[in-house]
This record gives C-alpha cells, sequence and structure tokens, in this order.
C-alpha cells in the first residue's frame, strides 16, 4: 500500500511540475487570454492543456490527483471458482 501512496505521490509532484513549467513558458502571453489559449492549445501534452487553470488563479491539485488516480479494478473479473 505505501508504494501505491509513493508512486501517486511521485506522479502528482511530477504533473505539478510540468503545468508549472508549461505556464511559465506561457506566462508572457497572460495579459492576451486569447493568445495564452492559442499557445495552450499548442502544448504537446494534451493531458497538460486542461491543467493550465493558473491564468485563473485556480488550483491545480484536485485536477492533478484526478489525473493520477488508479484504475479502478473489478475484483471479480477474474473469478477461478464460476
Amino acid at each position: 500500500m505505501r508504494g501505491v501512496i509513493a508512486r501517486l505521490e511521485t506522479e502528482a509532484a511530477a504533473r505539478e511540475r510540468a503545468i508549472d513549467e508549461a505556464f511559465h513558458r506561457l506566462a508572457h502571453l497572460a495579459a492576451d487570454r486569447a493568445a495564452f489559449a492559442r499557445a495552450v492549445r499548442e502544448l504537446p501534452d494534451a493531458q497538460l492543456r486542461d491543467h493550465v487553470l493558473r491564468l485563473d488563479k485556480r488550483p491545480t491539485d484536485l485536477v492533478v490527483w484526478r489525473a493520477v488516480r488508479p484504475e479502478a479494478a473489478d475484483p471479480f473479473t477474474t473469478d477461478e471458482e464460476s
């Protein structure tokens, strides 16, 4: 369990850094929302496009944690008894 927690925390921290880097690369366009939006559309990582919410001073932690959450498992798909 601790391994899963550590992996999720590492992934979340890496995604936060990627968001920070993307925002800082585009920060000079912040005065012109249209230019900023066009530049965000050009980001190579499609997942970062939605996360550059920092222009509106919105937090990104909930969005980041939703992006790194583990896949749900169906415990009955590998039921060997039936």
